[in-house]
């Protein structure tokens, strides 16, 4: 099994190094790093390069959502998270994730960044977005594509965070 991780980014290069050292310092199996940022943010895009990780450019008009469902639509791996460029991944985040991956198909992590709130970290396996969609209206969705990015709560994600939180990632901006 191979995880894609998403990183949508937007200017913030300083963050780069770091999230993606956290992935390579915590995680145990097989993955590929995906950014995706504004073609002009140049000082971001070295900084990828540097760490040999895919990426894609938009005119930097994309919300998380959009660039999130572009990044799902280019790639195919079974199962994919939905990363940020402020997340500082732990050690066992993915042993966690895995007591769940037989039964569950979206596993949500707590970033810690709102503690009284579900976080908009989501480990998903494809199939269900392929069978189900993350949106009820929208076959093939991941997220609903008008979705301000502080504020997604989707019925099913949230249920599901409320029984089954985890807590493997912090937020460091």
């Amino acid at each position: 099994m191979k995880v894609a991780i998403f990183i949508p980014t937007l200017y913030r290069s300083h963050n780069i190094a770091r999230v993606t050292q956290s992935i390579i310092d915590t995680t145990n199996v097989p993955y590929e790093i995906y950014f995706m940022c504004p073609e002009d943010d140049f000082e971001t895009i070295a900084e990828i390069e540097k760490f040999g990780c895919k990426y894609w450019t938009d005119t930097g008009d994309m919300r998380f959502v959009k660039r999130i469902q572009f990044m799902y639509e280019h790639t195919d791996e079974e199962w994919f998270l939905t990363g940020a460029d402020d997340i500082v991944f732990q050690h066992g985040w993915f042993d966690a994730a895995l007591e769940y991956m037989e039964y569950f198909s979206v596993i949500s992590f707590h970033d810690e960044c709102n503690p009284n709130q579900p976080g908009t970290n989501f480990l998903i396996r494809r199939s269900y977005i392929e069978e189900s969609s993350g949106v009820i209206d929208s076959p093939n969705t991941v997220f609903y594509q008008n979705y301000f990015h502080n504020f997604l709560f989707v019925l099913v994600f949230v249920l599901f965070f409320l029984v089954y939180p985890m807590n493997h990632f912090s937020t460091m901006a």
